[in-house]
């Protein structure tokens, strides 16, 4: 599966003759931060991989969501994770 953790941002220039490009920024493991040029013809691919990397997130923060819950309950968390 491919997914990209960051965000697109569209650079526009001056010279419209030149044309717009577009960077990805994201941080690393010591949330040091970087850009990247993306190729136009990458743009769309490289959105739809932040998209996925985005449900994966959404998903991971469900499921710790349901750990806390069950932790407090003292329920066996099985009972919650029977929904995925």
């Amino acid at each position: 599966m491919d997914f990209i953790k960051g965000s697109i941002t569209k650079v526009s220039r001056k010279n419209k003759i030149m044309g717009d490009f577009y960077h990805l920024t994201y941080k690393d493991e010591t949330q040091k931060t970087h850009t990247k040029y993306i190729p136009g013809e990458l743009v769309k691919e490289v959105k739809n991989r932040i998209k996925k990397m985005n449900k994966i997130n959404k998903l991971i923060n469900r499921i710790s969501k349901l750990n806390i819950e069950a932790s407090s309950m003292k329920c066996p968390i099985n009972s919650f994770l029977r929904i995925f």
